[in-house]
C-alpha cells in the first residue's frame, strides 16, 4: 500500500538509452518481416503445434486469417495432403537441420489440393532447450499446374489425348 508522502519516479520513456530505442526498432523490424512477408512465416513445434503465423500463411490454406488459423487447427498434419509428408519432412530437418525448397502437395481448409515449397530450419526456442521449426511455404500451385500440362502434352496426343507413339518405345 501506499501513504501520502511515498515518493515515486516516473521515467522519461523519451530519455531511454539510445542503444535500447535501437535495439527496439531493430527487434519491431524483424516482427513486421516475420509479419508482413508475402510468404507463408510459420514456427510450428516438433509434435505438430502452430505456434506462430503470418496471415500470408492463413491465406495460403483458405483461412481467413491467422487467429482463425490458430483456433481451427489442431495439428500442422492437416494441411498436407498425405499423412506421411510431415514425417518426412521432420526426417530431413533432424538429418541435415533445414530443408530448402521442398516441393510438396498440401490440403487448404476447404480440403482442396495444393502444391507447395517448403524452406524450414530447427531452431531453439530464445527461452527454452525446445526445438520449433521455423519456416516458410510458398503456394505454387499455378507454376506446377503448368509444368504437368506441359508434360501430358509433351507425351500425348492433342486431337485423340492418346499416348503418342514415342511412349510406347
Amino acid at each position: 500500500t501506499f501513504k501520502i508522502g511515498d515518493v515515486f519516479t516516473i521515467a522519461n520513456v523519451n530519455a531511454v538509452n539510445p542503444q535500447t530505442r535501437q535495439s527496439t526498432g531493430a527487434l519491431q523490424q524483424f516482427v513486421d518481416m516475420f509479419e508482413f512477408a508475402p510468404e507463408g512465416r510459420f514456427i510450428s513445434s516438433l509434435d505438430g503445434r502452430l505456434l506462430r503465423a503470418n496471415s500470408a500463411l492463413a491465406k495460403i490454406f483458405g483461412y481467413d486469417d491467422v487467429q482463425q488459423m490458430l483456433g481451427q487447427l489442431s495439428s500442422m498434419s492437416q494441411l498436407y495432403a498425405e499423412p506421411n509428408e510431415r514425417e518426412l519432412l521432420l526426417g530431413e530437418l533432424h538429418k541435415n537441420q533445414y530443408t530448402l525448397g521442398k516441393e510438396l502437395r498440401g490440403k487448404t481448409r476447404q480440403q482442396k489440393d495444393i502444391w507447395l515449397t517448403v524452406s524450414a530450419q530447427l531452431s531453439k526456442q530464445a527461452d527454452s532447450e525446445e526445438k520449433v521449426i521455423c519456416g516458410s511455404i510458398l503456394d505454387i500451385s499455378a507454376q506446377k499446374s503448368t509444368d504437368l500440362g506441359l508434360i501430358y502434352m509433351a507425351s500425348h496426343d492433342t486431337l485423340t489425348g492418346f499416348y503418342q507413339r514415342q511412349e510406347f518405345e
